[in-house]
């Protein structure tokens, strides 16, 4: 199947009968998403979130769920799939939603982003006989579901890493993680502003040399560094804050997780775009070679 992709996201086809509509690819996210408008044109079936349930997303609360009538994403059928109901249009009104890893819980799939392609598969196979692109060697990360994302371990600068993969734009990690385990902050020699979001957000950038993974090195990893204030670690266990969730994940009660319980990196698609990756539902398993690997 083939995808678009830009710096910023890539989008993907779903067919429902003859209307064909693009949705964001986000693994990085657990539900599918999906307008109102577009839900009520091509027939999805609908009933209200629990009122003591918060979900949100595109900066929009969500009140109704729906399931979805048969469509097809490529030559894959699908049929009563689960997506959140977004009130309003997304971005500019061209993207219809997106499909988030949940889509995904209990097939295969296949992203070469190099080659603007999306494969899906059946999870019946046998283990570590899915990397048909290379016979050169590829790299096995392991990866667990943590709430509504995907976490596996990498290694930064021989660093151990939680980390997190997301199919949106940049690849970023928090200043209070560098100044854990790099003994870095924005004055240490090196580090650069790369840039200040409209909110004031400021970014830095720094010469990382390596992010790898098993047999699996990205040299010079495209990363930016997100400033944050000093604070205490909370090794690695959740808590939560009564703060809006941008984002959106269900919860019972308005929340967000802070900072220190965040995977330590999120990879984006600044990095992400130098693999070939595959990932393994039922092994819970993804395998990634570089993208040029043959």
């Amino acid at each position: 199947m083939n995808l678009q992709v830009s710096p910023d996201n890539l989008q993907v086809p779903l067919t429902f009968g003859t209307v064909q509509k693009n949705f964001y690819l986000e693994i990085g996210s657990g539900l599918n998403m999906i307008t109102q408008q577009t839900a009520e044109q091509v027939g999805f079936h609908f009933h209200s979130l629990d009122p003591n349930i918060f979900l949100g997303g595109y900066g929009q609360k969500i009140t109704r769920l729906g399931n979805s009538p048969k469509f097809r994403m490529g030559t894959l059928p699908g049929d009563d799939v689960e997506f959140g109901i977004l009130p309003r249009p997304v971005d500019d009104g061209t993207v219809a939603g997106h499909l988030g890893n949940r889509m995904f819980e209990k097939l295969d799939f296949e992203l070469d982003i190099a080659q603007h392609k999306l494969n899906v598969f059946s999870a019946d196979h046998c283990p570590e006989k899915v990397v048909y692109w290379t016979k050169t060697g590829f790299a096995e990360l392991p990866f667990r579901r943590e709430g509504t994302i995907l976490t596996t371990s990498m290694t930064l600068d021989d660093k151990p890493l939680r980390v997190t993969l997301s199919t949106r734009a940049g690849s970023e990690i928090g200043m209070n993680t560098v100044r854990e385990l790099f003994k870095l902050d924005e004055n240490s020699p090196g580090m650069t502003l790369a840039t200040t979001s409209p909110n004031g957000q400021k970014f830095y950038r720094y010469p990382f040399k390596s992010l790898a993974v098993d047999a699996l090195t990205i040299g010079n990893p495209n990363i930016l560094i997100r400033d944050e204030a000093p604070a205490p670690g909370c090794n690695n266990r959740p808590r939560i804050q009564d703060v809006d969730a941008p984002t959106g994940h269900v919860a019972s009660k308005p929340m967000n997780y802070i900072t220190c319980f965040k995977p330590d990196l999120l990879i984006g698609l600044s990095v992400l775009s130098k693999l070939h990756i595959y990932f393994s539902s039922k092994e819970q398993m993804i395998y990634a070679t570089g993208a040029a690997a043959h």
